[in-house]
């Protein structure tokens, strides 16, 4: 008698357009294929993707059951940027109560087999090596979405490593960014006109999150 072939479903917000996804999902991929299991991904959109009027992705969303599907590997902390992570651990719990497994990846969910990295403690190394090492202390920092736990952490190590090497902290050198590449451009480019308006040779480090 053959064995059953596993299909997995993948979640991920948007396949085209995020390099971090493409990424995770090329990894994804190669694993499956070593161990002969089926992958389908279900694409989101932008916007608050577990709601009812979103309907394309309710529709996506809504065809995944235990039916065909063995297991789901959720890209959470991708998904949290354009969702509040209470509806995505809503789904993905109703989803473990229909006793499909789950991964999820970046955000750390009840029940689920979670892949997260340590995102306070490691960006805060990094802060305090562009102030010791590199000499710097005027370091404007992008933030991610305002409500995406990740982001919230990182913001908080760049604080306490200010905090704790006595720099003052300045909302002037706080820009609001959303993760995605061309926000990051613009914030780029925002910061060199700044730079040429002001006195020549003052340091400046952009820490992004």
């Amino acid at each position: 008698m053959n064995k059953k072939r596993l299909t997995f479903a993948v979640i991920l917000q948007s396949f085209f357009e995020n390099s971090y996804e493409n990424e995770i999902w090329k990894a994804i991929r190669e694993v499956a294929a070593l161990n002969d299991v089926n992958l389908i991904i279900f694409s989101g959109i932008r916007g608050s993707l577990f709601k009812r009027e979103t309907l394309n992705f309710s529709i996506v969303y809504d065809v995944i059951d235990s039916s065909y599907i063995d297991g789901i590997i959720s890209l959470t902390g991708v998904l949290a940027t354009r969702v509040k992570i209470v509806e995505i651990k809503k789904f993905l719990s109703k989803k473990i109560k229909e006793n499909i497994p789950v991964v999820s990846i970046g955000f750390e969910i009840d029940n689920c087999f979670n892949v997260v990295v340590d995102n306070k403690n490691s960006f805060k190394k990094i802060i305090l090596h562009i102030i010791k090492d590199h000499k710097i202390k005027n370091i404007h920092f992008v933030t991610g979405p305002e409500d995406n736990e990740e982001a919230n952490l990182r913001f908080d190590a760049y604080k306490e490593a200010l905090e704790e090497n006595n720099i003052k902290y300045d909302d002037n050198h706080i820009i609001n960014g959303d993760f995605r590449p061309i926000t990051g451009s613009l914030v780029i480019k925002e910061i060199r006109l700044s730079l040429f308006k002001r006195i020549l040779g003052i340091e400046i480090a952009a820490a992004t999150c």
